[in-house]
């Protein structure tokens, strides 16, 4: 893991070595947080607007949504082909 990583940084590199690696450790946890809470509510919104359409099957269109919405670029007009036609 990171500890056997942190005993091959020289020692007086290992003060910065855990900055750097717990500032990294923290963007990367809010970036995940952001993209699955911008998934949870493209989905939600997705959802509710399907169900507004009277569109069959809104609950799992939204969730396919919400999940398209992960992958930049492609996901959401992948999945909105099919639901236009």
């Amino acid at each position: 893991g990171i500890d056997a990583i942190r005993r091959t940084v020289p020692a007086h590199r290992r003060d910065e070595f855990h900055r750097i690696t717990t500032e990294a450790y923290r963007h990367a946890w809010l970036y995940t947080s952001a993209m699955l809470a911008k998934a949870v509510l493209v989905g939600g919104a997705a959802g509710l607007g399907l169900r507004a359409a009277s569109m069959p099957g809104p609950i799992v269109l939204g969730l396919a949504f919400g999940v398209a919405s992960l992958v930049p670029n492609v996901g959401m007009a992948a999945l909105l082909v099919p639901v236009l036609l």
